[in-house]
């Protein structure tokens, strides 16, 4: 499927089902609205998560044991676009101030393997100063589970560091699911308690852009439909949906149409738009 953006426009008008011909009632929005409208072309390819991988492979901090690939001549913190990869396989502890000096603790992997064959993260601890600070319960939201790499190692390689919110510092994500598709958890890192905060709100967030302070996300589709979602990022740096699209098609009058339903975060639709398929 092509990747699609959006663009946010503010109107204040009546919204039409495309035509009055159609046998379709119109639908009327009253107040200022910002809507999600298809660019196919106008995505800003600079605004695209890039990728880097750091493989780590000891038990402590030891910076020559990190394979930096950077995309950038840029730190994480002065690249908000760049995101690093981890490729977790035992108990591994990551000094963050390693990677963007802002930060003044460490990260404490606990791995998990028992008498069943069971492997994975169990948890993470926030170290500061030799002490843990706060502790991320990862089984608490997820299955524990690990995954053969190309080394044949039993490893959890879905893990990133990226700056999500625009706040210059990096957040945690791990992947907790794979169905149809993957979807990952967001930890968004607190400056002010110096942890990283578990957003429920984002378990269903894929994004594929972040234009301005927008994230755009492809949730999902088949053949006759798809859906997709906006977040936007506050002022406080706070994300949370704000709208959504779905899309399919439907015989109106004899006639094929491409429907794009859009609603607000709270399900409140904002306007239907019918396109007469050729």
């Amino acid at each position: 499927m092509n990747k699609t953006t959006y663009i946010i426009l503010n109107l204040t008008l009546f919204f039409y089902s495309c035509n009055n011909n159609n046998g379709v009632e119109p639908r009327l929005a009253s107040e200022s609205i910002s809507i999600m409208e298809t660019a196919n072309d106008s995505i800003n390819r600079e605004e695209i998560i890039s990728e880097t991988k750091i493989y780590v492979s000891s038990d402590s901090v030891i910076i020559d044991d990190y394979q930096l690939q950077y995309s950038a001549d840029r730190t994480p913190s002065e690249n908000p676009r760049l995101s690093i990869h981890l490729s977790i396989y035992k108990d591994t502890i990551i000094d963050l101030s390693k990677m963007d000096n802002k930060f003044n603790i460490k990260l404490k992997f606990n791995w998990l393997y028992n008498s069943d064959n069971v492997f994975g993260i169990q948890s993470i601890d926030i170290i500061k100063e030799g002490l843990e600070i706060h502790k991320m319960d990862i089984k608490s939201i997820m299955q524990i589970e690990a995954f053969s790499n190309d080394k044949g190692i039993m490893a959890r390689e879905d893990l990133y560091l990226c700056d999500w919110n625009k706040d210059s510092y990096l957040d945690f994500v791990i992947r907790w699911v794979c169905a149809r598709g993957c979807f990952y958890s967001y930890w968004i890192y607190s400056p002010k308690t110096e942890g990283f905060e578990y957003q429920e709100q984002l378990d269903f967030m894929r994004p594929y852009a972040i234009i301005n302070n927008y994230i755009y996300s492809y949730t999902g589709g088949n053949s006759s439909s798809s859906s997709y979602e906006s977040y936007r990022i506050d002022s406080n740096n706070a994300i949370n949906k704000y709208q959504s699209l779905y899309i399919y098609t439907e015989i109106i009058n004899k006639k094929p149409y491409t429907i794009k339903e859009f609603y607000d975060k709270d399900g409140n639709t904002i306007r239907i738009d019918s396109i007469e398929i050729d």
